[in-house]
């Protein structure tokens, strides 16, 4: 299953925000969108989930016109994970990650005793069956990222969009979200992220998108887009990437400050 945007324009009104954009992911790869701040990453994503309209240009699922689709159907094919989550209630984390089964409900109706089964064997995989009669407005950033990402796995999407899902994270907890969306595009969904961090998508990517003022200035994998010259330009900063080897002979790329790179008062 492949997600396909091709010369796409969008934008607010007649403001436009991307010019052109031409992006692809396929099931079983993880793609990181890198980019500063303003650059239009969330925009696109608005437009990919359908909260937007296209102003030009076209996205499809393996040749088929998504800007077409009824929400339920797009909600069974691109599951979406926040930025930031605000809680408004203290719903259990297992009403909160069943919640992600209303893309399988019709009008009016309420999950079934199927839909906990699922919602529940989701919170045992991701190893949270400590939390699950937890208040959501209780438990920590990086547990409450964790449930959110549960919560679209239990949607049965094939496709998963993400925006910043390490934002506000502490080390450990971005290390464990990483691996996390590692596991899942193993297990057959394709994912699309954004991040800041290159280490990042070193980490996790397949394959990487450079975005800057609105435009995609490369697609590839990691290693071949994120060059120090790549991140000069995107974020202004001197960055060195430095090749790190660990005692079983993997590689690592890893991006820093460059050393004679000072911040002034």
């Amino acid at each position: 299953m492949k997600l396909q945007c091709h010369n796409l324009t969008c934008g607010y009104g007649t403001r436009a925000v991307t010019h052109d954009a031409t992006l692809e992911v396929s099931t079983g790869e993880v793609v990181c969108l890198l980019g500063p701040n303003g650059s239009g990453k969330t925009t696109l994503f608005k437009t990919l989930l359908g909260f937007l309209r296209p102003m030009s240009g076209t996205i499809t699922i393996d040749g088929a016109d998504i800007t077409r689709w009824t929400r339920p159907q797009l909600a069974r094919e691109i599951a979406y994970v926040p930025q930031m989550h605000t809680p408004s209630f203290p719903f259990r984390v297992l009403d909160v990650v069943m919640m992600g089964r209303s893309a399988h409900l019709g009008p009016f109706t309420s999950p079934t005793r199927h839909d906990e089964e699922i919602s529940d064997a989701a919170v045992r995989d991701a190893g949270m069956a400590h939390l699950r009669e937890k208040p959501y407005t209780e438990i920590s950033g990086g547990e409450r990222q964790m449930v959110l990402i549960t919560r679209a796995m239990v949607q049965e999407a094939r496709l998963l969009i993400m925006d910043e899902p390490t934002a506000n994270l502490d080390y450990g907890n971005q290390m464990r979200v990483l691996s996390h969306i590692r596991q899942l595009a193993q297990r057959g969904m394709g994912v699309l992220m954004t991040t800041h961090f290159p280490n990042h998508a070193f980490m996790c990517a397949d394959r990487c998108a450079l975005m800057h003022q609105g435009r995609i200035e490369a697609t590839g994998r990691p290693e071949d887009v994120i060059t120090e010259d790549s991140l000069q330009q995107l974020y202004g900063v001197p960055t060195s990437i430095h090749h790190l080897r660990n005692d079983t002979g993997s590689e690592m790329r890893v991006c820093v400050p460059s050393m004679d790179w000072k911040i002034t008062p």
